[in-house]
């Protein structure tokens, strides 16, 4: 295992250093901390995150044009959100995530874009569940809930400022 893990490593700074779409901040993005969210109980709905003011007060939106962040923000719609619920995945979205990675990581060895596929792609069955309902991608990029209420993966900044532009979040 510490092997595929040292692999997966050299796989990911690879991709990082050959990025040619990669953001600087200040430039293409400014970002503005706030106030930090508190603890918020299951049972209770208290939205107050102490953020006066949006985290993206600024976002170059011509780089939503590229290539790779089409393919990107097109696989954005794929996943149910709340984890327990089964996963389908049509062949369109097959298509759209093969498209993903085809234009993101054309400068990778191939063999990788296989390992890669299945890491972020393929189904997989959370724990108390038998049908398959969350994926790699899923979790990181687009976001999940449980029970529809707790976020338990929501890790990509374009996400977040997509539904914070669109006012799903705060």
């Amino acid at each position: 295992i510490i092997e595929a893990c040292r692999e997966l490593s050299v796989m990911v700074q690879e991709i990082w250093d050959k990025d040619i779409n990669r953001l600087k901040p200040g430039t293409d993005y400014r970002i503005s901390l706030q106030g930090k969210a508190g603890t918020v109980n299951a049972d209770m709905n208290d939205a107050s995150d102490g953020a006066g003011y949006p985290l993206f007060p600024f976002v170059d939106e011509s780089i939503f044009k590229k290539e790779s962040f089409l393919a990107f923000i097109s696989l954005l719609d794929n996943n149910e959100s709340d984890t327990g619920e089964p996963e389908t995945v049509t062949p369109d979205e097959e298509a759209e995530n093969h498209t993903f990675l085809d234009c993101t990581l054309r400068m990778i060895a191939h063999k990788n874009l296989e390992q890669l596929y299945c890491i972020w792609f393929e189904l997989y069955a959370r724990r108390g569940t038998s049908k398959p309902d969350s994926s790699g991608f899923e979790h990181v990029f687009v976001g999940e809930t449980k029970e529809g209420r707790t976020v338990i993966g929501f890790q990509n900044w374009i996400q977040l400022y997509l539904q914070e532009k669109l006012g799903n979040i705060d």
